[in-house]
């Protein structure tokens, strides 16, 4: 078993940082009762930025964004080999806490 082909469960994916739940609620404060984007940041401030707010309020501005990254190769610019390496090896190492596979397990299939 390739434990980089396995998919971690919403609720397990620790990169997500607000539940669909929080989502939920946020557009419920936005639209129903009004409130601004910086109440409802300073409201998560401990779970995300301003910037994923107003991503979960209007998501066509994340789409926009993610099209000129993509257009600017904007990606590229913050991207630390060593500190990828790290993530990647820290994921495999939650994966393998979560569904109990041995370090070495995925080498014996091939």
């Amino acid at each position: 078993m390739n434990i980089d082909k396995i998919r971690l469960q919403k609720e397990l994916d620790r990169r997500r940082k607000l539940t669909d739940k929080q989502k939920e609620r946020i557009k419920m404060l936005y639209n129903e009762k009004g409130l601004p984007i910086r109440v409802i940041a300073r409201k998560y401030a401990h779970l995300c930025s301003r910037r994923l707010i107003q991503f979960v309020l209007f998501p066509e501005r994340d789409k926009k964004l993610k099209e000129m990254r993509k257009k600017t190769k904007g990606h590229l610019k913050y991207y630390d080999k060593e500190k990828s390496r790290k993530a990647i090896a820290s994921l495999r190492k939650y994966k393998r806490e979560i569904f109990e596979i041995p370090k070495h397990d995925n080498k014996k299939n091939e």
